[in-house]
């Protein structure tokens, strides 16, 4: 802390000086021009003044005159003989010439060194001398720059010290992290000028703190699902090295194969999951009808096998969304939906104030409330009303989720108006790129990593 404020405060100082003395120099022979001609126009009048008291006079009588007139004059008169005086040749001139002289380095009548020289009749010239500055005056000067950089002082201690205190919690944060507590956050006051860089930390905590969850849930779902295949395959194949009977072998076999083309769909499903985690497409600008009539048109075929009605819904107007990825979510809704409905599936694209509703409802069994939350988690599956000969792995509606997150907006479960299930999916009118796990977080403002499905 001291370092910082040190090579702050050092730098500061040094930088002032450096600056004064820069401008100073660069300014020196425009502001000396200007000062010498304020100068000679505020002492014409007094030099005028001056030369008609003394011109009068003879050479003899004139120091008898100043001497008088120094005790109601403020500025220290003196009298020399023409010539008396260490001036250049050009100031010489002047006063030869009837004109006065300025005496002055900056050109301006404010330090001790600086004085008038005008010319008298006689052949002699009087100088007009700034009266020299009280002994004490260089110390109360030296003693209000001392003040002065006290109080610069004072002040960069303050700012430093409030940003060495947010920093230090930023670092107190970084480091819990890296011990694993990942719901560590930073928690700095909007006044902070490190605000913007908390936040920006939050969003990558809470990033990195929703991967690492989904990671161990999808471990942990793996492990689940991977066990009851294995199990049943170590079980056939015990029974078949005990088997003699060629019948029993080859319907053994072929069980087998089904149980690796479980696998098989299983990891598939898993690696289309976790690709949502890599880069999408940015959104774009399509026609609401044109693209629900397009991701219908992939569910008829299916609609039919099941015997189910589908109607589909939607404005004629654009709407801002990732076709790909919303596209993959629908038919996510749709295979859910056709699966369990016993007549009709409705589909309708519907845009409120601030968002778009993607709303798929069925006439099945419906979802109990219990489940409405449960349901989009990976590797979830509901009980037997809600689950007609479905198969799958219960990673439909995770992927559904996820993509809404991405989205900036979420999926919800509720009780549908045909008396099954409805699933909403919701995201913002505005082009807000997010990220998945975005409401995870809302008080976030920036986008993370964006998904894609290939």
């Amino acid at each position: 802390m001291l370092r910082l404020f040190f090579r702050l405060y050092l730098r500061l100082i040094l930088g002032f000086i450096v600056f004064v003395a820069g401008v100073n120099y660069a300014l020196y022979g425009v502001m000396k021009q200007e000062n010498l001609r304020m100068t000679r126009a505020m002492a014409s009048g007094q030099v005028y003044q001056l030369q008609q008291y003394f011109n009068p006079l003879a050479p003899g009588a004139r120091p008898a005159a100043l001497t008088a007139l120094q005790a109601h004059f403020g500025l220290q008169l003196s009298l020399h003989p023409a010539g008396g005086l260490a001036l250049s040749r050009a100031q010489q001139r002047e006063l030869a010439g009837g004109d006065f002289v300025v005496l002055s380095e900056d050109g301006a009548l404010t330090s001790t060194d600086s004085a008038l020289i005008l010319p008298l009749q006689g052949g002699q010239w009087l100088q007009v001398t700034i009266p020299p500055d009280p002994s004490w005056l260089g110390w109360a000067s030296l003693g209000a720059n001392l003040v002065v950089f006290a109080l610069l002082a004072a002040l960069l201690w303050h700012w430093s010290s409030r940003h060495w205190r947010d920093l230090a919690q930023l670092g107190a944060a970084a480091r819990a992290m890296g011990q694993g507590h990942l719901e560590v956050r930073a928690d700095l006051p909007k006044k902070s000028d490190l605000h913007q860089l908390a936040t920006h930390f939050n969003q990558m905590a809470a990033q990195l703190q929703l991967l690492v969850t989904q990671q161990n849930e999808m471990i942990h779902g793996v492990a689940h699902e991977l066990r009851t295949p294995m199990a049943r395959m170590a079980f056939e194949l015990d029974l078949l090295a005990a088997s003699s009977d060629a019948a029993e072998q080859q319907q053994l076999q072929t069980e087998l194969r089904s149980e690796l083309q479980e696998l098989e769909q299983l990891i598939s499903e898993m690696l289309s999951y976790c690709r949502l985690q890599q880069q999408a497409q940015p959104w774009q600008s399509v026609s609401a009808a044109d693209w629900l009539a397009s991701a219908l048109a992939d569910a008829e075929l299916e609609a039919r096998q099941y015997g189910v009605t589908l109607i589909g819904e939607a404005p004629a107007q654009h709407c801002q969304l990732e076709p790909r990825l919303l596209a993959r979510a629908l038919s996510n809704l749709l295979r859910n939906a056709l699966r369990y409905a016993t007549q009709r599936v409705e589909v309708r694209l519907t845009a409120e104030a601030q968002h778009w509703v993607l709303t798929v409802d069925d006439d099945g069994p419906g979802i109990a409330p219990d489940d409405r939350l449960r349901v989009f988690e990976p590797f979830t599956r509901l009980d037997q009303s809600r689950n007609r000969a479905s198969g799958g792995f219960g990673l439909g509606l995770a992927v559904v989720r996820r993509i809404a997150q991405w989205h900036g907006g979420d999926v919800s479960a509720s009780q549908s108006p045909l008396g099954g299930a409805r699933l909403q999916l919701r995201w913002p009118v505005q082009y807000t790129p997010a990220g998945i796990g975005q409401q995870e977080n809302k008080d976030i403002d920036q986008p993370s990593i964006p998904p894609t499905l290939n």
